[in-house]
């Protein structure tokens, strides 16, 4: 059957269209597993997904979407579907035509790719790769037979900015461009929503508007913002309403009438389309199409733009660096790592970073429970720490254990309470960790994470809302010379930098070599390395570290002089200590600055080193200076 997507665009100048439902909830009520593909539902049950199209179609709806949120070949790869990428679209597309006929328009939905701590992130795709994902997609779907396109609850603009090329490039269908925008006005990357939708307007999109986001309301304040500022054609498909915990399960309990008053609402303010998104049903979309029969689209009363005036705009007031990063060049600067107590007593940390200030430690950084073993949040005591010991403590920050809204809530706070200076992290599972009963978060990644900083540093938070005055963080990033390819770790510290990161802690490494090659990779970047050094305890430590520690390699050459060292403790422990003097002594001629980890929270150990690196003749003289 031929496309019918010119009869789409008249259609929408002549009246309203009424769009389906939600696809994935109503396919959990008909018995789908919570674990399985939805979208390889299209070839294991299409009866199943039959029926969702054809109560939408009963129900009133002019335009189906296909069954094909997560169909692109890195969702789909999580369950091991990737190479069915092209069937699955094909079939969802047939199937929904067959169901609509040439009475209801069939629309080929293409969602986000993965963002997040999934298996596979958006932030580690190339461009190339990105586009490839949504050209297979769309040409799939377009190839199946449907009218239109429809991209559907992108969260920021870079990346549906990709989708609609791609999609105006595979197929001549109309194409929907839609995001989700859950304060009614803003993305949840920060863009503002009449901004996002006047530039896909204009980069080719036929439709744009919103869906999913955080209810009704939100939605139709997105169209009485956007249906004021753009003569753009838009769409709204609103989830119905949010959530609630029933029974032990989450339901949407909106009457649909309420849905229906507020789509009559979207219609006055704009929209051309209205839907349904998630909890939606078929007696929602009924109620729809029953008020918005015979309605026409609503004249636009656009309103004057005013440029915002210089003193409206927010800028981050100049920031000092921090001692341990302004004295780079000119002495040498040293970190130590320091973990937090594992109970309520802090008095033998107080006096650990004490020693190692009055050894001539730069700053101390303190872990966010690493390897996801219970410690004292180092935020509550940075400001304890930084008050008694006058020294600079780095924070890291994991992603693992927050939620997008407390991440923030910390970084509100420890700005309020002088905690400046971060190191951002993934962090480990907490499987990992001694709850393995406890629950990753992972609603960020490091590089989201780095987004996040940078906005509140520009006095935002992540969408967009003013957090008052600018928050003052430096914020640092992990980087690990351990691995096989070192140009793939550098890319990724590239793209770090470019989200805002302004030096970097490496893991600790072993032989000079290594060291070498990750310093050099990372030199065009321009921002500071401080090389780790560990210094080993015994043999069994060195083994240990070398084949169970997670980014972690010991040469040969280094396991060989512990094992020669062996049994003697106290040889072992000077071996070690021997060891770390000539690392230091190695790293010192190529990176920025030291960052010692001390085995075992052994504060001692980093103090005897630091005396080491203040006694050395060229003390004085700057790391890597000619």
């Amino acid at each position: 059957m031929q496309s019918r997507g010119k009869e789409f665009l008249d259609a929408l100048a002549q009246r309203v269209l009424v769009g389906d439902g939600a696809m994935g909830s109503r396919l959990f009520e008909l018995g789908a597993a919570l674990n399985q593909s939805y979208d390889y539902l299209n070839i294991a049950a299409p009866d199943m997904v039959r029926q969702v199209h054809a109560e939408y179609v009963a129900a009133g709806a002019d335009l189906i979407e296909t069954n094909t949120f997560s169909a692109n070949r890195h969702k789909l790869g999580r369950f091991a579907l990737e190479s069915q990428t092209r069937e699955i679209n094909l079939r969802a597309g047939q199937l929904a035509r067959e169901v609509a006929g040439n009475r209801v328009f069939v629309a080929g939905a293409v969602g986000p790719l993965p963002g997040g701590m999934t298996d596979l992130s958006i932030e580690e795709l190339t461009e190339s790769e990105m586009r490839e994902a949504f050209r297979e997609q769309i040409v799939a779907l377009a190839e199946s037979g449907v009218d239109l396109i429809v991209l559907e609850t992108f969260a920021d603009l870079p990346q549906i900015r990709l989708a609609l090329d791609e999609a105006k490039k595979a197929c001549d269908l109309p194409v929907i461009a839609q995001m989700t925008f859950p304060d009614g006005q803003h993305a949840p990357d920060g863009t503002d929503a009449f901004e996002a939708m006047e530039l896909l307007h204009r980069l080719g999109a036929d439709v744009v508007g919103t869906n999913c986001g955080q209810g009704v309301a939100k939605v139709l304040k997105a169209i009485e913002y956007l249906g004021s500022r753009t003569n753009a054609r838009l769409s709204a498909f609103a989830n119905a309403g949010l959530p609630q915990r029933v029974g032990g399960r989450f339901m949407y309990a909106v009457a649909p009438n309420y849905i229906a008053d507020s789509a009559q609402r979207m219609v006055q303010a704009g929209a051309n389309i209205v839907g349904g998104c998630c909890g939606t049903t078929a007696p929602d979309i009924a109620a729809i199409a029953a008020r918005l029969r015979g309605m026409t689209p609503a004249p636009r009363h656009l309103v004057a733009m005013p440029a915002r005036a210089a003193d409206e705009v927010t800028v981050s007031p100049p920031r000092a660096l921090p001692d341990y990063l302004a004295h780079l060049g000119r002495r040498p600067v040293v970190l130590v790592e320091l973990d937090a107590p594992r109970t309520t007593d802090v008095s033998k940390f107080l006096r650990s970073v004490g020693m190692l200030k009055q050894a001539g430690a730069d700053a101390v950084t303190v872990g966010d429970s690493p390897l996801a073993t219970l410690r004292m949040n180092g935020f509550m005591i940075a400001p304890m720490v930084q008050r008694e010991c006058d020294i600079p403590v780095i924070c890291h920050l994991a992603c693992r254990d927050r939620n997008l809204i407390a991440t923030q809530g910390l970084l509100l706070a420890a700005e309020a309470m002088g905690v400046r200076n971060l190191l951002t992290i993934t962090g480990d599972p907490a499987k990992l960790g001694d709850h393995p009963s406890a629950t990753s978060v992972y609603d960020l990644n490091s590089f989201r994470l780095l987004e996040l900083v940078a906005k509140m540093n520009a006095g935002q938070n992540l969408i967009g809302q003013s957090i008052g005055r600018p928050a003052r963080f430096t914020v640092g990033v992990a980087y690990n010379p351990n691995v096989r390819n070192i140009d793939v770790e550098a890319k990724r510290l590239a793209k770090k930098v470019q989200h805002g990161a302004q030096f970097a802690l490496t893991q600790a490494v072993f032989d000079l070599e290594t060291m070498r090659r990750a310093v050099d990779a990372a030199r065009p970047l321009g921002i500071p390395i401080f090389a780790g050094v560990y210094p080993l305890i015994s043999q069994r430590n060195a083994e240990y570290l070398h084949n169970e520690f997670p980014g972690m390699t010991i040469c040969q050459e280094v396991r060989d002089r512990m094992a020669a060292a062996a049994p003697d403790k106290a040889k072992m422990q000077a071996e070690g200590m021997t060891i770390a003097k000539e690392l230091i002594d190695a790293f010192m001629e190529i990176a920025d600055g030291i960052y010692l980890i001390p085995p075992f929270n052994r504060a001692q150990v980093a103090v005897e080193l630091l005396e080491y690196i203040h006694s050395r003749p060229l003390a004085t003289k700057s790391i890597r200076s000619q």
